[in-house]
């Protein structure tokens, strides 16, 4: 396979992403870092992510509406969270997330758990030129206050 999986993680602060990027760099993956849901939908615009990566730092409610919303448009969607229970993870699938990653990030595990995921999801490169129009609701874009992910 000569083309790279594009995934863009989507989070308020730059330290998962970049050590998704890191650990990832080496692999057949792209990763592009939005810092905010309305930043994310412009590069969704141009390019089409093999994965997303979305932080529950946005609210929990917030995540899962985005998430409902990526999965309706055929993406998968991966959400990132730091206090994960059963409880997260089945809401988590019933709104349409492929998985969860669990926060702290340990570098060396990532690549094999996307890796995972894809399989599981059953993910395959995108075809060129399919782009969807998405809109996503006011107010997305602005991580809740004493966030701990």
């Amino acid at each position: 396979m000569g083309e790279k999986y594009l995934v863009l993680v989507v989070e308020p602060e730059d330290t998962s992403g970049a050590r998704i990027k890191q650990a990832l760099a080496k692999d057949r993956f792209e990763v592009v870092a939005a810092r905010t849901p309305r930043h994310a939908v412009e590069i969704i615009a141009t390019r089409r992510p093999t994965l997303i990566l979305i932080s529950t730092a946005y609210g929990p409610q917030s995540s899962y509406r985005v998430c409902r919303k990526l999965a309706h448009y055929g993406f998968a969607v991966v959400l990132l969270e730091a206090n994960a229970t059963r409880e997260t993870v089945t809401r988590a699938v019933r709104n349409g997330a492929v998985g969860m990653l669990v926060r702290p990030l340990k570098k060396e595990a990532i690549s094999p758990r996307i890796e995972r995921v894809l399989v599981r999801a059953g993910v395959s490169l995108p075809a060129a030129g399919e782009q969807p129009k998405i809109e996503f609701p006011e107010g997305l874009d602005s991580p809740r206050s004493g966030s701990s992910t």
